[in-house]
């Protein structure tokens, strides 16, 4: 066994240290789970009860658990560990002593730990979980609001270029063709049309450029739409039907690759903005992945990278307190793993609107919901502890922010990474499709990149060559090149990229470097 550092894992009450197997590595994942609030399905019923703040990262899983003590008082675990495959058993550990809400600079000590969990993902937004003396119950991914929202009359002319994503269809493991979508409203439905970033050849040798489609609102999942192709195209017989959905920013969904195969593909991808950001050029704007929120120009909102987040100034190798955040379709779901005067553990939770790149969450202080092992009880409120701001327009990337605690100075925070990259090139290593363009030369590619050189990242040939412009910005480029003794540059793109999702319609991450699908 080899022993890996997470002292970067430091502001968040943690662990510092993580056995991970220096043998074979895991069977890649067809999905990745998405990060950020989850639910056991079985004690949803309308009132406080447990929850789950998952993130995952190539194959190193960090979870918080909010939850309770046998006598009733709220308390919080962590688990920490390397997915094996689609599942991950790890031990749950508990703190005590750390900072509370207008406290001095505090740490926290590890107390002790409550058994292990095992979780088992069947897919991005589905699982089990095996809490210390309970039986396995399934869990499910927290979604909150409708992405169809921003069709409404009253963001129509925001809408007007429709809702923009870039997809990838799926065979296993295997990336079949990687498409740019729009979803535009069509009377009482929709039209959606798909592009490939290459040309497509199907049956009988057609070369397709462009597949258009009538959907209507799935009859199944108020967020689901089920599409047929117009029609003009019944004879093509290419991905004939399909039905997606939208989760937070991701896409999912399958397609049927031919009538005659009836075979499925599994649909994955990321949603686009319709509004944008700033660059490093005031006058400039580029596009950040998102969902929807109301905007127009260089002020529409940004959204921030959900999952795990810490507080910067925080950082002292020792244990500290955990921020989970959640923004989904103009809503926002904030949970705050920390402490009591007293030195308990505790957390606090809120929720609430999400506009222009910011959020003022009440949060509130719960008892008296279910313990490992215990009988079902649901919580309820205890008092309202005050309200935290976030903000994110002021920062340089979608991974950075500020927030301000109850009785607290704003403070810095930044998206925790669990990979334990050295360095942020390190993040561009995996399996992307390409485009990318230079005078009247386009140039369509899918690479593997998996080696640095001399502070890039490259694939085996050295043809397609990636780095960071600006790191603070995660601003990233990639280049097409010659090979031989003096490459040549024959074309380039530019993007945003946060290490999760790229922010572009001109790439598309396909695989991180451990292979595993980046989709649901």
């Amino acid at each position: 066994m080899k022993k890996h550092s997470l002292a970067w894992l430091a502001p968040v009450p943690v662990a510092v240290s993580l056995l991970m197997a220096s043998g074979a590595q895991a069977a890649e994942r067809s999905f990745t789970p998405q990060a950020g609030t989850w639910v056991v399905t079985s004690e949803v019923n309308g009132k406080p009860g447990r929850g789950l703040a998952i993130d995952v990262q190539e194959d190193t899983f960090f979870m918080q658990v909010y939850n309770y003590q046998a006598n009733g008082e709220a308390t919080f675990h962590t688990a920490l560990g390397v997915m094996q495959g689609n599942t991950v058993t790890a031990p749950l550990t508990y703190y005590a002593g750390g900072r509370y809400f207008g406290s001095e600079a505090l740490t926290a000590d590890e107390a002790g730990q409550a058994g292990n969990v095992t979780i088992t993902f069947e897919n991005g937004l589905k699982g089990t979980v095996q809490f210390p003396g309970e039986a396995p119950v399934v869990i499910e991914r927290f979604l909150a609001g409708d992405s169809a929202d921003a069709f409404k009359p009253q963001n129509a002319a925001l809408m007007q270029g429709g809702q923009n994503a870039v997809w990838a269809t799926i065979d296993g493991t295997n990336l079949h063709e990687v498409w740019q979508s729009n979803l535009v409203q069509a009377g009482a439905g929709y039209r959606l049309t798909l592009r490939p970033f290459s040309q497509v050849i199907a049956p009988p040798f057609t070369v397709i450029r462009e597949l258009n489609y009538d959907c209507q609102r799935a009859s199944q999942g108020a967020a689901g739409f089920d599409c047929t192709q117009d029609a003009s195209q019944a004879d093509l017989d290419y991905l004939p039907t399909l039905s997606f959905r939208y989760a937070a920013a991701d896409v999912t969904g399958t397609a049927v690759a031919s009538e005659a195969s009836g075979k499925a593909l599994k649909l994955v991808g990321h949603l686009l903005a319709n509004g944008t950001v700033p660059s490093a050029n005031a006058a400039e704007c580029q596009p950040a992945l998102q969902t929807f929120v109301p905007g127009n120009s260089c002020n529409a909102s940004r959204i921030p990278v959900n999952g795990t987040w810490v507080v910067a100034d925080e950082l002292n190798g020792k244990p500290g307190r955990g921020i989970s955040m959640d923004v989904q379709n103009g809503v926002a779901v904030l949970q705050i793993f920390d402490y009591l005067a007293t030195g308990a553990s505790t957390f606090h939770m809120g929720s609430g609107a999400y506009g222009q790149s910011a959020m003022d969450i009440g949060l509130f202080q719960y008892a008296g919901g279910r313990y490992f092992g215990g009988p079902a009880r649901t919580g309820h409120e205890v008092q309202d502890a005050g309200a935290a701001y976030i903000d994110l327009q002021q920062a340089d990337s979608l991974v950075e922010g500020t927030i301000q605690f109850p009785r607290e100075a704003p403070k810095k925070i930044i998206r925790m990474d669990l990979t334990g990259h050295s360095s942020p090139v390190e993040s561009l290593l995996g399996y992307w499709q390409l485009s990318m363009s230079k005078g009247n030369l386009r140039v369509n590619t899918r690479a593997t990149l998996d080696r640095i050189t001399d502070g890039v990242a490259t694939n085996s040939t050295g043809s397609v060559r990636c780095q960071f412009v600006s790191v603070a910005e995660r601003r990233a480029t990639c280049g097409f090149y010659t090979v031989g003794a003096a490459p040549q540059e024959m074309a380039s793109t530019t993007f945003f990229y946060n290490g999760h999702s790229p922010a572009t319609g001109s790439v598309m991450k396909i695989k991180d470097s451990k292979g595993n699908v980046l989709g649901l």
